[in-house]
């Protein structure tokens, strides 16, 4: 137990990294559940941030009113953009959020100019296991049923009583919400967030595996242990897209489906010896 205790304070700059990198992968993960990419991950982030920066410049503020302040008001951003862009198809919909994104840079200005307190390891730590639980626990849910529904063929979804609209208009609000989480928890950590972050989430997101709310936090994980190799650590994005197209060519799935493609393959070369 000492042992990993030291690691983790030795460490402890890519701990807290890998912990807001799977929030923001579970981000992209809500929208990728119900059949949608989003590019505007990070935009929300930064909004969230930002109202969590104005939020402690004009109230005696703690880390957890400025997680308060910065979730309800990427959330209710969410909610807004969802509105709109839920009754857009896949392409179009990936596109006005990259619109949205590049609307929406501006904001890291004022993150420049109102920093939130800055969260400890255990706090970015609680809250990704939170919102891994809720997610997990949601998915199991009838709402779970209903995202899986829209995301398989939204027309048959409709038929039965789902409105996919209202399904991919909650689930970019809950998205917003984890990613304005993320961006707060990120301040004095990270760069201020850019396009590149929305990507780097999709990246964390297909990488650990879109079957489980659990697959961003392997993601993360994963890309994370490429920075402990020095010599790696500087082509970590090189690295993370290559594992992306890995991933969409051999396993779909990512790293949480790979024992199942094994053991599939491994069945399928058995019954033709």
């Amino acid at each position: 137990m000492h042992v990993v205790a030291l690691w983790i304070q030795t460490h402890r700059a890519l701990v807290d990294a890998t912990g807001i990198d799977a929030l923001y992968g579970l981000a992209a993960w809500i929208v990728l559940a119900c059949g949608r990419v989003s590019l505007c991950t990070a935009a929300f982030g930064a909004l969230g941030a930002a109202a969590a920066g104005v939020w402690s410049s004009h109230h005696h503020a703690s880390i957890a009113t400025e997680l308060v302040a910065g979730a309800a008001a990427a959330a209710v951003a969410g909610l807004a953009a969802g509105a709109v862009l839920g009754r857009l198809r896949a392409v179009p919909f990936a596109v006005a959020t990259l619109a949205l994104s590049m609307a929406l840079i501006p904001l890291h200005r004022q993150l420049a100019a109102a920093s939130p307190l800055k969260a400890t390891t255990a706090v970015i730590y609680a809250v990704l296991g939170s919102c891994i639980s809720a997610s997990w626990l949601a998915m199991r849910s009838r709402a779970g049923a209903a995202v899986r529904a829209v995301a398989s063929d939204e027309a048959l979804a409709a038929t039965s009583g789902t409105d996919p609209v209202l399904v991919r208009t909650i689930a970019l609000g809950a998205s917003a919400l984890v990613a304005g989480l993320a961006e707060v928890l990120s301040i004095g950590r990270l760069p201020y967030p850019g396009f590149d972050r929305s990507v780097d989430a999709l990246a964390v997101a297909v990488i650990g595996g879109t079957s489980t709310a659990f697959g961003p936090l392997l993601g993360a994980g994963a890309l994370s242990a490429v920075s402990l190799v020095g010599d790696l650590s500087a082509f970590r994005n090189v690295l993370a897209f290559t594992a992306l197209l890995a991933c969409a060519l051999f396993a779909p799935g990512g790293i949480a489906s790979i024992r199942k493609v094994w053991d599939a393959r491994w069945r399928s070369s058995g019954a033709r010896a």
